[in-house]
C-alpha cells in the first residue's frame, strides 16, 4: 500500500467502531470500505494532485492513546461555540452528549448517527455509499472506521435563525468525522463546522451537503488545531435550481493540513460565494483544492481565496473551475492572493480554468508576492514604526476576508484565535 497505515491496526480499529452503539446499518459499508482502502492505501506524492502534501502522518494517529488534555480542549472549543443556539460536538469521531445541545424544533433536526430511526438511517447510509467527488481512499477510510457521525436535516421554506455550531475535536487517536447535511427547498441556515484538535491529534472528515431550489446556506469552516496535528477533510456541496451558498474556510492551525472543496452547481441559476484564508507561519503546512463545477445554464461562481505565509511555513493553493457541456452563460471568477513573510516561507498557487461550453465570462487571476514597499514607506512616513507598519498591513489583508463572517459573536472567537499571531487585527478592524 502507499504511504500505508498498518492492517492490523485498522482491523482493529474497524472492529471497535463497528461495536459502537446504534451503528449496525454501517456494517456492509464498513466492510466494503475497509476492502478498497486496504487495497490502495493511502494518497501518496507520486500523484499530480498530493505531490505538495505527505499526509502519510495521518497513519500515526491509528489507534494511539486520548491525550490527557482532550477533556480540556473539548471544553474550551465548546465555549468558542456557546453563542450558537445549536451544537454538537465530537471527541475523536464519538459524539459527546454531555456537551452537546440539540434542538428538534424550528425546522432544523440535528442529531448523530447513532440516534437515527431506521428510515433515517437508510437514508444517510444511501449518502455515504455514493463515491466521493476528491479522493475515494480517504472516503472509504472514513467509512470504514466511522464510529458516529451528525446529521442536519432543514425541512422545506424553513428559516433558521441561529448557527448550528458543529465542533470536531482531537486527542492521540485518528479520528473519523462524518457530516451529511440537507437543506431544503426555500430554506436558509448558518452551518459553522469547528476543528480543534490538540497536539498530535489526526483527523479525516468528510462533509457532504445538499441545497434544495431557492434555498440559501452560509457555511463557516473553521480549522484552529493545535501545532503537531494533522487534519485532513473534504466537503461537498450539490446545488440545485436557484440555490445560493456563500463559503468560508479559515485555515489557521494544525502543523499539516489537506482541505479538498467540491462544488457542483447542478441547476440553473444556482450560485456559490467561496472565500478562504490560510495562515501558514511557523512550520505549518496548509494545503487547499477547490473544484468548482458549473454543471447547468446561468449558473454562477465567485472564488477569492488569501494565503499568508511565514517562518518555514508553506501554503498551496489550487483551484479548478470546470464549465460542463451545455452550461451555457456560466459566470466564474477565481483569484488567489498571496504574501510571504520570510525567505524561508513558500506558497505555491495554481488557478486553473477548463470550459466545454459557449457565452461564458470566466476569469482566473492569481499573484504571490511581498508587502508593498510604498504602502509600508507612506504609513513610516506617518510616524509609525517600521514593524508595526508591516503587522498593520498584513492584519489589513487577512481582514478582508474575515469581514465576510456571518455574526459578531464568530467574529469575536475568530479574533481571539488569531490575536497573538495578528496582534494588530482589532486595530485594524476597528479602524474606519
Amino acid at each position: 500500500m502507499s504511504a500505508a497505515i498498518d492492517e492490523t491496526l485498522l482491523r482493529r480499529a474497524a472492529e471497535a467502531a463497528a461495536a459502537s452503539p446504534g451503528l449496525g446499518w454501517l456494517a456492509g459499508l464498513r466492510t466494503t470500505g475497509l476492502a478498497q482502502f486496504v487495497a490502495e492505501g493511502l494518497p501518496g506524492t507520486a500523484e499530480e494532485d498530493w505531490k505538495y502534501t505527505d499526509i502519510s502522518p495521518l497513519a500515526r494517529g491509528a489507534g494511539g492513546p486520548a491525550a490527557p488534555d482532550a477533556a480540556d480542549a473539548i471544553a474550551a472549543a465548546a465555549r468558542l461555540a456557546g453563542a450558537a443556539a445549536a451544537r454538537a460536538v465530537f471527541a475523536d469521531g464519538r459524539f459527546v452528549a454531555g456537551r452537546s445541545e440539540l434542538p428538534r424544533a424550528g425546522g432544523a433536526v440535528v442529531q448523530p448517527f447513532s440516534r437515527l430511526a431506521p428510515a433515517e438511517a437508510a437514508g444517510i447510509a444511501a449518502r455515504l455509499a455514493q463515491p466521493g467527488e476528491f479522493d475515494r481512499r480517504l472516503d472509504a477510510l472514513n467509512v470504514a472506521l466511522l464510529a458516529d457521525g451528525l446529521s442536519i436535516d432543514i425541512g422545506p421554506g424553513e428559516q433558521v435563525a441561529d448557527a448550528i455550531h458543529v465542533l470536531f475535536t482531537g486527542s492521540g487517536r485518528l479520528a473519523q468525522n462524518r457530516l451529511v447535511i440537507n437543506v431544503g427547498a426555500g430554506s436558509r441556515c448558518l452551518v459553522v463546522e469547528h476543528h480543534a484538535g490538540v497536539a498530535g491529534s489526526a483527523s479525516n472528515t468528510v462533509t457532504s451537503v445538499r441545497v434544495g431550489a431557492g434555498a440559501e446556506l452560509r457555511y463557516v469552516k473553521l480549522q484552529s488545531e493545535a501545532d503537531g496535528s494533522t487534519h485532513v477533510a473534504a466537503q461537498h456541496f450539490a446545488l440545485e435550481a436557484g440555490a445560493r451558498v456563500q463559503l468560508l474556510h479559515l485555515d489557521l492551525g494544525a502543523g499539516l493540513a489537506r482541505n479538498d472543496l467540491s462544488v457542483h452547481l447542478d441547476g440553473p441559476q444556482a450560485s456559490v460565494e467561496s472565500a478562504g484564508l490560510f495562515l501558514a507561519d511557523g512550520a505549518r503546512h496548509l494545503d487547499n483544492h477547490t473544484r468548482i463545477e458549473h454543471r447547468a445554464p446561468s449558473t454562477t461562481s465567485r472564488e477569492a481565496w488569501r494565503g499568508i505565509a511565514d517562518g518555514r511555513g508553506r501554503g498551496v493553493f489550487n483551484g479548478k473551475v470546470v464549465v460542463r457541456p451545455g452550461a451555457d452563460k456560466a459566470d466564474a471568477r477565481l483569484t488567489s492572493q498571496n504574501l510571504l513573510l520570510s525567505a524561508g516561507s513558500e506558497i505555491d498557487t495554481k488557478p486553473e480554468l477548463e470550459i466545454y461550453a459557449d457565452e461564458v465570462k470566466c476569469s482566473h487571476g492569481a499573484t504571490v508576492g511581498q508587502l508593498d514597499p510604498a504602502a509600508v514607506f507612506y504609513l513610516r512616513s506617518r510616524g509609525i514604526p517600521q514593524p508595526e507598519a508591516r503587522r498593520m498591513l498584513i492584519a489589513a489583508f487577512a481582514r478582508q476576508l474575515l469581514m465576510q463572517l456571518p455574526s459578531p459573536a464568530l467574529e469575536a472567537q475568530v479574533m481571539a484565535v488569531l490575536s497573538d499571531r495578528l496582534p494588530d487585527l482589532r486595530e485594524v478592524a476597528s479602524a474606519p
